[in-house]
């Protein structure tokens, strides 16, 4: 009995030794005794009267409880991103450490390559119309996967439009975005396209490349897609065709200057031929061909058919009607249908042996 008193008076001393020992290791290397928590922070940032100085202006430190709850981050301690500070020190620091998202989301760059300066901005550094909050918000983030998100459907269209407000004029009115609003399934936004690297000519790609991978986007829905294909009328065969015709062969030959569905068709203002204003219009056709055909467009304005189509007569010919659309051949190819040998019977007698014509 008395020794085991003995060993208790020992313990109690060792103790009481230790203890003003730790608390003093604690006050000379400022380490926090507890982990900082969310309720800690937002004792002082709730204040929305708490600012500071920031290149000669006044900058708010007010953190809104409510939204910060509502965020994708609600679950994270503040210092999980409000790093290289002790915060038990106030004010914290003179220069305080940008947040890096990705820190954590290491394959931010790979899905977000319609931004590649993203990887060399970070929050407040880098140029801030491709840093991460910029898009996403900083307490407020929220799922692109949420209902409503402003990364879904067509709420997209307004979030990337506030930097591109040329690109979406021309969007708003294209099919595409007709059908991203109407709640079609598998209708395209914006990430839907650019998620592919369909824009950059860069080191060891040329534009013949960008312009293959156009058409390989294109040809991932309106083929490969079979909730797409279904819509698709009359048949998508005519599609698959391109790759077969002058202007695919070109291409895929490694000839920038060849046509691709984007030279023909546009890009955000893309439109169903059936539409007046779409660039595949009827009355557009000699026009988008004239871009790269200029010769035989000014040729054609000068004759028969291309007057009377200038006039509004639908019934007359447009480059189209003769050559095909997706399908076009060289003209001396026999299988094309302006050959010598078919341009009689396959072009000019289907409009010419009409009595009504």
């Amino acid at each position: 009995m008395n020794k085991m008193i003995h060993m208790m008076r020992n313990t109690r001393t060792h103790f009481l030794f230790i203890l003003p020992l730790s608390i003093a290791l604690l006050a000379i290397y400022q380490l926090p005794a507890i982990g900082q928590t969310k309720e800690d922070c937002l004792a002082c940032h709730s204040d929305q009267s708490l600012t500071m100085e920031k290149a000669q202006k006044s900058v708010s430190l007010f953190v809104d409880e409510n939204v910060l709850s509502s965020s994708a981050h609600k679950k994270l301690l503040c210092t999980a991103c409000h790093t290289g500070f002790n915060p038990n020190e106030v004010p914290h620091k003179e220069s305080i450490k940008p947040i890096n998202c990705m820190n954590c989301h290491k394959d931010a760059p790979a899905k977000h390559s319609f931004h590649p300066q993203m990887m060399k901005a970070v929050s407040g550094a880098g140029q801030s119309d491709i840093s991460c909050k910029h898009c996403h918000g900083t307490h407020d983030i929220t799922s692109p996967k949420a209902l409503g998100s402003k990364f879904n459907g067509v709420n997209l269209i307004e979030t990337c439009g506030k930097c591109h407000s040329d690109v979406k004029e021309k969007f708003v009115t294209s099919s595409h975005a007709k059908a991203l609003k109407s709640g079609i399934p598998h209708a395209p936004s914006c990430i839907t396209c650019h998620v592919n690297d369909i824009v950059r000519v860069r080191a060891g790609k040329d534009s013949a490349q960008v312009k293959v991978a156009q058409e390989r986007m294109c040809l991932s829905c309106h083929l490969d897609d079979p909730a797409i294909r279904e819509r698709t009328t009359p048949a998508t065969g005519f599609i698959a065709a391109y790759e077969k015709s002058v202007h695919g062969a070109a291409l895929l030959k490694g000839n920038a200057k060849a046509a691709n569905c984007v030279d023909c068709h546009g890009s955000h203002e893309m439109k169903k031929s059936y539409d007046p204003t779409a660039l595949v219009n009827k009355a557009h056709i000699p026009e988008q061909c004239g871009h790269c055909h200029e010769s035989i467009a000014n040729e054609f304005a000068q004759s028969v058919h291309g007057a009377s189509l200038a006039e509004g007569n639908r019934d007359a010919p447009a480059c189209t009607d003769c050559h095909g659309e997706h399908n076009i051949l060289l003209h001396n190819d026999p299988r094309s249908p302006v050959a010598p040998l078919n341009v009689s019977g396959r072009v000019c007698s289907p409009c010419h042996s009409s009595l009504k014509l």
